[in-house]
């Protein structure tokens, strides 16, 4: 029975280490996902920058076609108009991954706090299986009732139990039960 309580305890250990791994693993690709949505940022803003340069060519070119000077009065304030606008393209996008970017951030972050519980109730589990196992061989009485303590030295008298009435007999299967390296005080094994 105790074994069994150790064996369900390695096990559920196991378990929680497993768990603790996939979780380390997922905060690695949230980090990873962070860094990708920087990455795409910088793409995005050099499209963003390079799409409204193309208007404001398209607009000058139409200005001067028209005749109108693009350096002062309207033309002037719709280039300046394209570029207010291309600027708040690219702080909106900028915005909006970096809230990505947080939250796949925060996102790894509870995946280590994941980790670390279910290394915590793995150690737990293994650390309650061993007092539980501990507990039921203490209680069981079968080996604890046995020894005697005599002088400080704890014993266990062997005749008591019947366990020496072969001893140095041929049995059935060949050989006898040889105890001569064991300490012996009155026919008594100190252990």
């Amino acid at each position: 029975m105790a074994i069994g309580t150790l064996v369900q305890g390695a096990a559920a250990k196991n378990q929680a280490d497993y768990a603790a791994n996939v979780a380390n693993q997922n905060s690695k690709l949230a980090i990873e996902q962070s860094n990708e949505v920087q990455r795409q940022k910088a793409e995005e803003q050099a499209i963003i920058q390079r799409q409204g340069k193309e208007a404001r060519g398209r607009q000058m070119t139409a200005m001067a076609g028209a005749g109108i000077d693009s350096s002062t009065g309207s033309g002037l304030d719709i280039l300046t108009d394209t570029a207010y606008t291309t600027q708040q393209d690219v702080n909106q996008m900028e915005y909006n991954a970096a809230k990505k970017s947080w939250g796949y951030q925060q996102e790894s972050e509870n995946y280590k706090a994941e980790a670390g519980a279910n290394k915590a109730a793995g150690r737990n589990a293994m650390t309650s299986a061993i007092i539980g196992a501990a507990g039921q061989v203490a209680s069981s009485g079968s080996v604890s009732d046995k020894w005697k303590k005599k002088d400080n030295n704890y014993s266990f008298n062997a005749s008591d139990y019947g366990l020496t009435k072969d001893i140095g007999k041929k049995s059935n299967i060949g050989f006898g039960v040889n105890t001569n390296f064991f300490p012996k005080y009155n026919n008594k094994y100190k252990f």
